[in-house]
């Protein structure tokens, strides 16, 4: 199933990894870089971490890329998605604290492998509450403005079913993206510890390596 994903010369003392959805000027260490996705291995004060860009953002690639993480050793994932942010908007990143689903896409859908996860897995605590404090602190530090929101997953993110418009307006604490949520369940079903975090379209990349520094030193 993971055949396809070039981990041989990744770090096997890295512990995290940072799956991002979104693109990074980063000076790390390049261990491959494909058509669907990119690693690099970054050094933090004490640890070693991979960080994984991706350019396809498929539940299929989502599925393999974590499940090959956990084969590698990988205990902790943290997941960077983007989003859009309107001018009067008061915030540069958004943690999220769970997620709603109507997208009908699913990366577990399909035929289990019992060795490594149960068929239906607890989703409670789905992004780390731990993680999640963590990352604002990160935000706090890299002078990121940051919220908490509820995950909206669509079916479309530019055209909204009557379902989604329904759920919309009778909740104020959703965020629209369809980022995140993919990995967030396959670790879940590898049972390791996640957490995510959207961050703000109009970022400097400045601001984004700084982020990134930041996470290096909390995780």
């Amino acid at each position: 199933m993971t055949r396809d994903l070039d981990f041989k010369k990744t770090d096997a003392s890295a512990e995290t990894a940072l799956i991002s959805y979104v693109p990074f000027d980063l000076s790390g260490k390049g261990v491959y870089n494909g058509d669907k996705y990119k690693i690099s291995c970054l050094l933090g004060e004490t640890k070693r971490f991979l960080f994984i860009s991706l350019k396809n953002t498929t539940a299929v690639l989502n599925k393999k890329m974590v499940d090959t993480c956990a084969d590698k050793g990988i205990k902790n994932i943290i997941f960077i998605g983007g989003v859009s942010c309107r001018e009067n908007e008061s915030w540069d990143a958004v943690i999220i604290k769970d997620h709603i689903n109507v997208s009908g896409k699913n990366p577990l859908i399909g035929t289990n492998d019992d060795t490594r996860g149960t068929r239906f897995p607890d989703l409670s605590d789905l992004y780390s509450r731990e993680f999640s404090a963590k990352l604002r602190q990160c935000c706090a530090e890299a002078g990121l403005r940051c919220c908490t929101r509820v995950l909206l997953i669509p079916r479309k993110t530019d055209r909204f079913t009557e379902l989604e418009k329904r759920i919309l307006s009778l909740r104020k604490d959703l965020i629209i993206s369809d980022d995140i949520y993919a990995g967030a369940i396959v670790a879940k079903h590898r049972r390791l510890p996640a957490a995510g975090v959207l961050l703000s379209g109009n970022l400097t990349d400045r601001k984004k390596s700084v982020f990134i520094r930041t996470l290096l030193e909390q995780f």
